[in-house]
């Protein structure tokens, strides 16, 4: 009878945790949690648009809305261009934004605009946003004077605003004579040479750092990352299986050169390219695709043979269909495009690309494709300097390393006992099972301030495992962070899976049974990494780069 009665509790008990676990319990959770996130961010968009619209309606007089509807007439009279009378109804346009800039409540404009259109008032705004600051320069510092609270948005890693070097001693002189006052190293920052965004950062306490990279494939930003930015950019862009190779390199054995210097046109990378890029428009798989051309050296004659072979071979249409576009670093920056075909030009071992302005380039134009780059070069690797940026891109995009790599000893770690870096033993038992398949997986790692339990990674995608174990338990502020953590990475299309121990205790196959399927339809195999040698011997580093140059002695490259 006891037996009976145990047995019977057992049953109970048994079949009490199996109605409470399971996939299909998990899935009706994330499937409710989805639904209220959808809503949320619904409510949330609705609020902010409604304060916006009562704040206007407050802040909204007679004059004003006087103004605004003075402001929309001269809109509707200037029409799309104009007319026949444009140099009188822009004049009249401008003075009515003048009136209305105080009721309307944002406005998105270039900043030669604002110096011609918007009073020179202080505070005529509540807030300035400065975007791509590094290439607004100094003499725009008067925007920080129409607004009490400023955001300067930018990246002293990309292009600035050039001069050329014989322009700074007479610069330096002006400022000896008429910034005597203040500390001579502030004086640098007033300079020709200088931007908003340095300005701004050097006399900045508080400056969020924005590392989570969401645009690039891993293999495309990883460079930059590594070369620039000391690794730090974490590359938060999921895939799957149907990707395309994210890095390509054509040797181009028959390039036909003219020219010298800046002035250099080499015709057979420019046929080549445009030989490419009609292959890719007939590809059905880049159909959605947009595509743009960077010209990685100063070439102005080779920009434009690329523009005269487009339109030649390719056509109108073309272009504007896949909003095909040719230019040098500078033109592209805070642009993108799905596939970039980087041109490298030049045909001899030129003087290394070292200097500060070759960074910035170099970083913008490795840094504008989403999903593909290409690399043309007309010169071999081991012709180029050991600290050419070339050199770093070339051998980079040939042979990229493993961004993800496993501790093989991790392997031998026992199954009775907890061991590092391991949190609990059902992370440990998971990543067991998971090895056991042979996939390749990295505990804990690193993802917006805290670490994820298991990534599992392949060419294809990655996955996220949580390992849900009551030897760790979680606080509010634990779980909110998590939440907070899981919105931004599902926005960027990762996924997630759960395991919880008691599921896992109870029945391990039906436990694991969901983490299975989404590795399956992620495309994720074992061992589906690539090998780290693909098309080079030769292993990829950062270059060292110089600290600083003088810009006194920079010279244009050869």
């Amino acid at each position: 009878m006891p037996q009976l009665q145990a047995a019977w509790n057992w049953s109970r008990a048994a079949a009490h945790v199996a109605d409470g676990s399971g996939a299909q319990h998990e899935r009706e959770r994330q499937q409710t949690f989805d639904e209220i996130e959808t809503r949320l961010r619904q409510v949330t968009e609705e609020l902010a648009g409604k304060q916006a619209l009562l704040h206007f309606i407050v802040r909204k007089d007679v004059p004003r809305s006087k103004a605004l509807q003075a402001f929309r007439t001269a809109v509707n009279l200037f029409g799309k261009d104009g007319g026949t009378y444009k140099s009188q109804r822009l004049k009249s346009l401008r003075s009515a934004m003048r009136d209305a800039s105080r009721a309307i409540p944002a406005l998105l404009m270039p900043v030669g605009d604002v110096a011609s259109d918007i009073p020179a008032e202080p505070d005529t705004f509540d807030v300035v946003i400065v975007d791509e600051a590094s290439q607004v320069t100094i003499d725009s510092t008067f925007l920080l004077w129409l607004a009490p609270r400023a955001i300067i948005v930018g990246d002293d890693q990309q292009c600035s605003p050039g001069v050329p070097p014989k322009k700074l001693p007479a610069y330096w002189r002006m400022a000896n004579a008429y910034l005597r006052e203040m500390p001579e190293h502030l004086r640098q920052g007033f300079g020709p040479d200088s931007n908003l965004y340095e300005l701004m950062s050097t006399h900045l306490v508080r400056v969020v750092r924005l590392v989570e990279h969401f645009r690039c494939m891993p293999e495309i930003i990883g460079w930059s990352s590594d070369e620039f930015y000391q690794g730090r950019l974490l590359p938060l862009r999921q895939f799957g299986g149907e990707r395309l190779d994210p890095l390509v390199v054509v040797p181009v054995d028959d390039p036909e050169v003219d020219g010298v210097g800046t002035n250099i046109r080499n015709h057979g990378e420019a046929a080549r390219i445009v030989e490419q890029i009609q292959k890719l428009i007939d590809d059905p798989r880049y159909q959605d695709k947009s595509i743009g051309v960077i010209v990685m050296f100063g070439a102005d004659r080779h920009t434009k043979r690329l523009d005269q072979l487009l339109d030649e071979r390719i056509g109108h249409a073309n272009r504007k269909r896949f909003n095909i576009r040719v230019g040098e670093p500078p033109a592209f920056q805070g642009d993108e495009r799905d596939i970039i075909l980087l041109s490298m030009v030049v045909t001899k071992k030129p003087s290394p690309a070292a200097k500060r302005k070759d960074r910035q380039r170099f970083n913008v134009a490795a840094s504008r494709a989403r999903d593909q780059l290409w690399l043309f070069t007309s010169v071999p690797d081991d012709e180029l300097g050991t600290t050419d940026l070339r050199r770093s891109l070339l051998t980079y995009m040939q042979n990229p390393p493993a961004k993800f790599t496993m501790d093989p000893r991790l392997d031998q770690i026992p199954a009775d006992r907890l061991a590092a870096p391991f949190e609990s033993m059902l992370e440990q038992h998971v990543f067991g099972d998971l090895r056991r398949r042979d996939f390749t997986v990295i505990p804990q790692y690193p993802i917006y301030g805290r670490p994820i339990d298991l990534l599992v990674v392949g060419d294809n995608g990655q996955l996220a495992v949580e390992c849900h174990s009551p030897a760790l338990p979680m606080t509010p502020e634990d779980i909110a962070r998590d939440i907070e953590r899981e919105r931004e990475l599902l926005q960027s299309d990762w996924q997630i899976v759960r395991i919880r121990e008691s599921d896992y205790l109870f029945d391990p196959t039906a436990a694991l049974a969901p983490l299975w399927e989404q590795l399956r339809l992620r495309g994720i195999g074992p061992t589906s990494l690539r090998p780290a040698s693909r098309n080079s011997a030769q292993t990829w580093s950062p270059i060292n780069l110089p600290d600083s140059e003088d810009d006194e002695q920079e010279e244009p490259d050869a």
